[in-house]
């Protein structure tokens, strides 16, 4: 058996060992609530961050840069110290409008408009495609090392493209996309992760030992080497990208996309099961972080030193102990860098389909007639989802992928990802932000994210023609992409970061004080900034409170709009569990603060189905609500304000109120839960021994009467006679079934008359 195929078949092995890991998970509700409940597969699901990009680009950057790499953990270290207070008001919003992703969550703040959700959705579609080819580099370049220094040929390394991608589609589908609400957690994507994060840190600080303690006496050893060798200028900041000015720049992008990157969204805000597993994470995963780049500057100066390029240093911690003859080493190695890039690929596409599928595929839906069929086939359409977006990114790493390294592909993204900032930030802390801000704050970054970055880098990939780069677009020096307006003190990165960041925040800010908001805009806005519902149970006198709409029409409109998308069992089941919650199942008429709590109810649902931007378009501007209904509905809401007669400082000092108010109130319900169930034992218990003393009272019974028979049958009949005078009637009966008749009626005369019982128990002693 050649070296390729025992390659191949380890590879396959560890594949199938994760899928059965996912499914297992997924099925077994004892796995999936300790996969829920444990901080820890939380955090390192949230090490994803480290993707192939971490696991090899930054060797390839510190043989390259030196330790510039150090920006990109900086910046992540920052931002993760943020999160107690950033991260955690995000994830109770998620939980109160059952956010599927972080462009639900930017257009739920901003009235839940179609139109930010899906500028959103495009550019984080887009944003991601370099990340996710990436990816595919990573995975695609190390399997061309191993396949060829293992015996195999080019041929068949050049090959495995395809047959990668369609095995990623698949693996996407069946561990992440099975179901339709993409608001329920993926127990079984979590522990994937989980144990690809675990191989993918012990592949590196295995290498890293190897070479370190291996092929050298130690990190002094090898570093002191280095310097002997005249890269000693990679220690300290003279390169290029080690200014302290473009420290603080990368430190920019880097910081905010440790969490709004999609898929940093996804599993810190729409996997969390439990807030204070943040706790956790914030600790946890610096540690991680410090130990995958522990070996980083040795690795580099390692493969340095044996003779390899610079330009080669993305695949160093590859080919080191391939060459050095350590096989399995390597395919260990290989095996870790396949996880890293892997997962992520997951759970972007997972992120990518619930964006694309909820706020641009549904919202076409709606809009084109005779489209509405393909609302039952949501699932399907995900897939399909899956197919397009894995194939764009495979498309991109083709065209471009070849032409950048492993962090020039990845820093597109992160650069991308900061556009999300002043919306994401603006909406929770400042609330003049409204939908005209964001939209035109998305599309100036878009725009110069674009015009400054990709279009140098389709034109340096050759993808179109590169005559703009000399002289700048028509001859005019001052549109030059990467010299705009003639500014030269920054280098490309700096310069994209710097005009995207002014004009999506300059337009943000102008635009949201020059646009008046709308009413459904300060709706929003209140939950985001105070993180706090109105008080539910207040009631009033005033006719907006009187019980006047009818439930049924109500209910019946919510069946026909969740028929869509279900069975109609399956549709009215739903539609009755929300009635339960909202609290009007056995109401015939409800008040409009009801109808607005089952709409709430209603639209939660949906939104885990659709997307919060979409249900809410299906449940307030159908026929769920009319105009006198939402006029009523206003004025209820008026008079809770004015009744309330708190300020906002004094509203702020009640949420955390509040919020313990909720926590305890829950744990007591728990509590109360518990001892219902104690209860419930106890009187089963109890139900069981009066069975039991039953039918022993019954057993006593029968082998009395039997007893008095005997008695009857033997006593001389002159003795009974003055015992009882039912006795006498004994005597007149000829068969058996009189005679009991006979002893039931004389053993009832005994109860009833305490007096000839003793008589006649003396009776039976005497003659007994």
């Amino acid at each position: 058996m050649s070296n390729s195929a025992v390659f191949f078949g380890v590879l396959l092995l560890y594949v199938a060992g994760l899928l059965w890991l996912a499914l297992r998970v997924e099925r077994n509700d004892r796995f999936r609530k300790r996969v829920l409940d444990n901080p820890y597969v939380y955090s390192l699901g949230l090490t994803i961050y480290m993707t192939a990009w971490t696991f090899y680009g930054n060797v390839g950057q510190a043989a390259r840069s030196g330790i510039v790499f150090l920006m990109t953990f900086t910046g992540a270290f920052f931002g993760i110290l943020v999160w107690w207070w950033l991260l955690r008001p995000i994830i109770r919003i998620r939980n109160l409008h059952k956010i599927t992703s972080i462009a639900d969550f930017i257009s739920a703040r901003y009235g839940k408009s179609h139109f930010v959700a899906g500028l959103v959705a495009c550019l984080c579609f887009v944003g991601t495609l370099p990340y996710v080819a990436l990816q595919f580099k990573a995975i695609l370049a190390t399997l061309d090392i191993m396949l060829i220094r293992s015996g195999g040929t080019a041929e068949v390394a050049s090959m495995a493209g395809l047959p990668i991608l369609l095995f990623t589609i698949l693996f996407t589908i069946l561990a992440g996309v099975r179901h339709l609400d993409p608001t329920e957690r993926h127990t079984g994507v979590m522990a994937v992760v989980a144990v690809e994060s675990f191989v993918k840190l012990a592949a590196l600080l295995a290498v890293g030992i190897f070479v370190t303690y291996g092929l050298y006496d130690g990190f002094g050893d090898v570093l002191g080497q280095a310097v002997d060798a005249g890269w000693g200028h990679l220690f300290t900041l003279e390169q290029e990208g080690g200014e302290m000015f473009d420290w603080v720049g990368r430190v920019m992008i880097f910081a905010p996309s440790v969490l709004l990157l999609p898929r940093q969204f996804h599993m810190a805000v729409i996997e969390n099961s439990d807030e204070s597993h943040v706790r956790t994470a914030m600790w946890l995963m610096p540690f991680f972080t410090l130990l995958m780049t522990l070996f980083v500057m040795p690795l580099a100066m390692a493969g340095l030193l044996r003779g390899y390029g610079p330009e080669s240093g993305d695949w160093f911690v590859l080919m080191l102990p391939m060459d050095m003859g350590h096989a399995w080493l390597g395919m260990f190695v290989f095996l870790g860098g396949f996880s890293a890039g892997m997962s992520m690929i997951v759970v972007t596409t997972m992120t990518m389909t619930t964006m694309i599928s909820n706020d641009l595929i549904l919202p076409l839906l709606h809009l084109i007639p005779g489209m509405g069929w393909l609302r039952r086939y949501i699932l399907q359409c995900r897939w399909a989802v899956v197919c397009l977006y894995l194939s764009a990114s495979y498309s991109m790493y083709v065209l471009v992928g070849e032409s950048y390294s492993l962090v020039s592909l990845g820093i597109m993204s992160m650069v991308a990802a900061i556009q999300l900032v002043p919306g994401t930030l603006g909406g929770m802390f400042w609330g003049r932000g409204n939908r005209a801000g964001v939209i035109a704050g998305l599309l100036a970054g878009f725009t110069l994210w674009s015009y400054t970055l990709i279009l140098p880098v389709l034109a340096r990939s050759g993808v179109v023609g590169d005559a703009f780069l000399q002289a700048g677009p028509f001859g005019l020096d001052w549109l030059h992409p990467e010299h705009l307006l003639g500014l030269r003190i920054f280098n490309p990165l700096l310069h994209t970061v710097f005009w995207t960041l002014l004009g999506n925040v300059g337009c943000y800010v102008l635009f949201s004080c020059l646009w008046e908001p709308q009413e459904r805009d300060l709706a929003t806005a209140r939950d985001y900034l105070f993180m706090f519902d109105a008080l539910s149970e207040w009631s009033g006198d005033s006719p907006e409170f009187e019980r006047s709409v009818a439930v049924e029409p109500k209910l019946a409109y919510l069946r026909q709009q969740f028929g869509s998308y279900y069975d109609q069992a399956v549709a009215e089941d739903i539609v009755e569990n929300i009635a339960v919650a909202a609290g009007v199942v056995e109401l015939e008429y409800m008040s409009v603060v009801e109808l607005a709590t089952l709409s709430a109810e209603a639209e939660k649902q949906l939104a885990g189905i659709v997307g919060s931007a979409s249900a809410n378009k299906i449940i307030q501007t159908g026929t769920f609500f009319t105009g006198v209904e939402r006029e009523r509905l206003t004025m209820a809401y008026k008079a809770m304000l004015a009744n309330m007669r708190i300020s906002p400082e004094e509203l702020m000092r009640r949420l955390d109120y509040y919020r313990e108010r909720e926590r305890l109130l829950q744990e007591h319900a728990e509590e109360v839960g518990r001892t219902n169930l104690l209860l419930k034992d106890e009187m089963q218990e109890r139900e069981k021994a009066q069975h039991e003393l039953a039918l022993a009272e019954e057993r006593y019974r029968s082998i009395f009467e039997n007893a008095v028979e005997g008695i009857f049958q033997t006593l001389p009949a002159g003795r009974i006679l003055h015992a009882n005078p039912a006795c006498a009637r004994i005597l007149g009966y000829a068969s058996v079934a009189d005679m009991k008749q006979a002893v039931g009626d004389l053993r009832s005369d005994l109860y009833a008359n305490g007096r000839d019982r003793d008589r006649f128990v003396q009776l039976l002693v005497s003659e007994g």
